[in-house]
């Protein structure tokens, strides 16, 4: 019987101590993952295993009803409406048409002759129009159209095309290619390739399933974990790491948790897709390894995952995670509800119209946030307030659906609902309109509380808790009422707060009115010295002037134009400007005589005299 195995198990039991030559014959017999096939979201009746053949297994009885006769049966897909299944056959590289109703063979695709093309996967678009093929050793992808059971062409995808998935519109068709470390995508309208994905973190790319709303097709890889690849932008937008060799993975009905079948390390990868992240995992309990496919129930109930040295498919219950049962098989699982009527999934998204909460409005993930059987996509009032969704301000909130001022909190919620100042309650309790903002209470003191209820309604404008008559401030609040030079006018609005003639603003000292003065040697001027916003005082521009003028003269000019600057700039009086000149012209300027040629500066002769 000839097994198919993963293209990397050559570098798996080169560590193991395998030649690579002894990897690849056995990589020739090949092995591959099942697709996930678009079945509605209806209780399955059965399902069937494979292992050489098929076996038909009762899923409420756990009872084999019937065996598939098969030439090395892999992995399989069933038709939406159930009525028939395709296999993949490896041995004789053929799909074998069976009739579900009647479990017998009704038609044989050749394919090729083994072990070219060695056909390793299949899916059936949601329209049942086309299985999609996966052909190893070519590269290719096979198109089989249903109504007549034959090939209609081919895609060129890369090497070793493996896993296949179809997009819940069936627009799109995501192949593995295992030797390219590729995805490729194929758009089922013109059946040519339109992305290649290339990532790092595909590497050795086995298995693909696509969550039930299409955003996200999870990959798992042989040598690497689980990629998770954004189907908008056809982009790895993450990574997470499973158990030894990622192989099978599925995603349960409402796309809520991905389920991976770990090759090596015998056990089950559980991934939360809200995060990414990995939330247990759960080790298989027949004693065999290398695990192969896992497919979830269209109901969600369980996951059943193929253990193929043991000769088994374990069940496990998803609502505990826990394995309940061990069935037989070993390679590929699809379910089918045998003998029920006909599937129809109206809106494409995957959800039979007979349990879809919207049947004409795709809605894969069947939310319904108010509960009332109709879905959110197509539920004119999706929060069930009573306020249909174009006119609530907060369509996904049943305790708001108005937003009187705009301000992004509901009128529920919001104490202020027109943004008045005043709350509510209060224009409630006074007689105001709470949704006009035109509209307010009586406020005498202006503290926003209307007179009717306010407890200290004083007249107390700044509301510093002193009232106006008695405010050195009545505008600006200054409970303490401090008032540093006496002038009953407060601190907080006196703009010369020690009463020294120089605003504070622009006082060095504005608290003080004994500060230092202005000097001219040692004669004091009676002007106080300021600092400026430069960081200078007064005294250290008038010692400058001195510095640079040659003469008496020179050195009274210079102290006048500062003089005059100050008094421009609002930082002395006008009675100040003239004791300051008047102090200059009085000072005993110092003569100098820099050149030591016994003249000072001022007195050098005139020449020619």
């Amino acid at each position: 019987m000839n097994t198919l195995q993963p293209f990397s198990t050559a570098r798996k039991n080169k560590k193991r101590g395998f030649s690579i030559l002894l990897a690849l014959v056995l990589l020739l017999a090949g092995m591959s993952l099942a697709a996930s096939s678009a079945l509605a979201q209806t209780a399955p009746t059965h399902v069937y295993l494979s292992f050489g053949g098929v076996s038909v297994v009762n899923i409420d009885t756990k009872v084999t009803e019937d065996y598939l006769v098969t030439s090395n049966a892999l992995f399989m897909a069933v038709t939406p409406d159930y009525s028939r299944l395709y296999v993949v056959e490896n041995g004789d590289s053929t799909i074998g048409v069976f009739d579900t109703a009647t479990n017998t063979q009704i038609d044989t695709i050749v394919m090729g002759v083994w072990p070219d093309p060695q056909v390793v996967d299949i899916e059936i678009t949601p329209d049942g129009q086309f299985a999609y093929v996966s052909e190893r050793w070519t590269g290719e992808v096979a198109i089989i159209e249903t109504a007549t059971n034959t090939v209609v062409g081919s895609v060129d995808t890369g090497n070793y095309a493996f896993g296949i998935d179809i997009t819940p519109g069936g627009d799109y068709v995501y192949v593995t290619n295992e030797y390219d470390n590729t995805v490729s995508v194929i758009a089922t309208a013109t059946n040519t390739v339109v992305s290649t994905i290339s990532s790092p973190d595909l590497n050795v790319p086995t298995e693909v399933a696509i969550t039930p709303d299409g955003a996200y097709a999870y990959v798992t890889n042989f040598n690497a974990g689980v990629a998770v690849i954004d189907t908008a932008s056809n982009t790895v937008v993450a990574n997470v790491t499973a158990g030894d060799s990622p192989f099978g993975v599925d995603v349960t009905p409402d796309g809520s948790l991905v389920y991976v079948s770990n090759y090596f390390s015998n056990d089950v990868t559980v991934i939360e897709t809200a995060g990414n992240t990995v939330v247990t995992t759960i080790a298989t309990t027949s004693g065999g390894t290398w695990l192969r496919e896992v497919r979830i129930t269209p109901d969600g109930q369980f996951a059943y995952v193929a253990v193929q040295t043991a000769y088994a498919t374990e069940v496990i219950d998803i609502a505990t995670n826990t394995v309940v049962d061990t069935l037989g098989g070993g390679y590929g699982i699809a379910f089918a509800n045998v003998g029920g009527s006909p599937s129809t999934d109206s809106d494409g998204d995957g959800v039979d119209d007979d349990v879809d909460n919207c049947p004409s409005t795709p809605n894969a993930d069947q939310a319904d946030l108010d509960s009332d059987g109709l879905g959110d996509a197509c539920d004119a009032d999706r929060d069930g307030d009573g306020v249909d969704n174009d006119s609530d301000a907060f369509p996904d909130d049943p305790t708001e659906s108005s937003d009187n001022d705009g301000d992004g909190i509901g009128d529920n919620a919001d104490t202020d609902d027109d943004d008045d100042g005043q709350t509510d309650a209060d224009e409630t309790a006074c007689g105001s309109d709470p949704l006009d903002s035109n509209s307010t209470s009586p406020d005498s003191d202006g503290d926003n509380i209307p007179d009717c209820v306010d407890p200290q309604n004083d007249n107390d404008s700044d509301s510093d808790g002193v009232d106006d008559d008695a405010d050195n401030c009545p505008s600006v609040a200054n409970s303490d009422q401090a008032d540093a030079d006496g002038d009953g006018l407060g601190d907080v609005c006196d703009p010369d707060d020690d009463n020294d003639g120089v605003n504070d603003d622009v006082d060095a000292f504005p608290n003080s009115n004994t500060m230092p003065m202005i000097m001219f040697g040692d004669e004091v001027c009676g002007v106080a010295n300021q600092t400026l916003p430069s960081g200078a005082t007064f005294n250290d521009l008038i010692g400058q002037a001195e510095a640079d003028a040659r003469n008496h003269g020179q050195f009274v000019r210079a102290v006048s134009r500062l003089a005059n600057e100050w008094k421009r700039d609002g930082l002395i009086s006008g009675r100040d400007k003239g004791a300051i000149t008047s102090c200059a012209a009085r000072y005993d300027f110092p003569e100098q005589d820099d050149d030591s040629d016994c003249w000072d500066r001022d007195k050098r002769p005139r020449r020619g005299r």
